[in-house]
């Protein structure tokens, strides 16, 4: 007896066995007949629950096409729901699996991800004019592997800074001695510093370098935790630049860290008598102080969580990492990277030089 074959939905049931069939290798033609459907009802069902899974290790990305029960019965329910008024991107598949690629690999916002779609000029059938639009995509389970819980999709919430006040005086000159201008970010080359550690003091730390107009991020790798090994950093960065240093860094702000404790080392200049820039100290607990600096650090976070050893990295990795914080969509820029910006700053001290 020949087996009905109908083109009716699958159900939940369904699907999960579907997901199982796949992952233990079964032909679509086997499938069908196991669920007794139609070979074309498979077919579209594997479109509607399709996406692109991604491992992520650094930037080596391993791509591969999987099938997700949940995903297929979420755009099922939704089509239900709106009937009429379907949503268009559920049938921009293409498009769905490019912006699922790029949040799950945990590197990109929403915003940014819209930035670079535009940047790129890369064409979808679907436009989306908003990061609202993307948001409410994410709270309607359009992406298999995200959720309003993801970390880099969570809006941001403003909170009010607590200021502790401390009566120490910090070591240096105080951050309350440096021009307003600074504070403001109105003019270029004055940068804040710190420093991310591992696992442990005694391992290598990640120095973090960021010029407050542009964002522009410089990272080093130091041996340890200590001063000698801050001022070695910046000699580095000073034979780099050479002559260029002293209009590029103009002034450094940094905590009141032992790190940071050698005024003296970092203001001595290589290539000239005397200082090479100004070294401005903040109060002590005042992280707020050296805010885009701070989230440097997220960035950082992204591939190496709290706690985790520096022992095995490069300094090549770690430029890696450097040349993605600088290349990354500013929303503060309207999509421009902080490179970009760093280079129009650039332009104009060559121009006026």
């Amino acid at each position: 007896m020949q087996i009905q074959r109908n083109f009716k939905h699958l159900t939940m049931t369904d699907r999960h066995t579907l997901e199982k069939l796949l992952r233990a290798g079964e032909s679509i033609s086997r499938i069908a007949q196991i669920l007794e459907k139609h070979i074309s009802t498979i077919y579209r069902e594997l479109k509607k629950g399709k996406y692109e899974h991604i491992k992520d290790n650094y930037f080596n990305i391993v791509k591969e096409q999987r099938y997700a029960a949940e995903l297929a019965q979420k755009k099922y329910e939704l089509n239900l729901k709106n009937k009429g008024k379907k949503l268009k991107i559920i049938g921009d598949v293409k498009q769905i699996n490019y912006i699922n690629t790029m949040l799950s690999a945990g590197l990109y916002s929403p915003q940014s991800v819209l930035y670079l779609i535009q940047k790129n000029e890369i064409k979808f059938d679907v436009k989306i004019n908003s990061v609202n639009t993307l948001y409410s995509y994410i709270k309607k389970g359009i992406f298999p592997d995200i959720t309003m819980d993801f970390s880099l999709v969570k809006k941001k919430k403003h909170r009010k800074r607590k200021i502790k006040i401390v009566k120490k005086c910090p070591s240096g000159i105080s951050i309350e001695k440096r021009p307003i201008d600074i504070d403001n970010r109105e003019i270029f080359g004055h940068w804040e510093m710190d420093s991310v550690i591992g696992s442990k003091r005694s391992e290598k730390v990640i120095l973090t370098f960021l010029e407050r107009k542009t964002r522009k991020v410089i990272l080093e790798l130091a041996k340890n935790h200590s001063a000698i090994e801050v001022v070695r950093a910046l000699n580095r960065i000073e034979k780099r630049y050479k002559s260029g240093f002293f209009s590029i860094f103009k002034s450094m702000t940094s905590d009141n860290g032992t790190e940071f404790s050698d005024t003296k080392g970092l203001q001595k200049a290589l290539y000239r008598k005397g200082d090479r820039t100004v070294i401005y100290t903040c109060h002590p607990y005042c992280s707020f102080e050296r805010g885009s600096n701070e989230n440097v650090h997220k960035f950082i976070r992204r591939f190496f969580p709290k706690g985790e050893s520096f022992k095995n990295l490069s300094r090549n990795k770690l430029k890696e990492i450097e040349k993605y914080i600088n290349n990354y969509p500013r929303h503060l820029f309207k999509g421009k990277c902080a490179e970009e910006i760093f280079k129009i700053e650039l332009e104009i001290l060559h121009n006026t030089s």
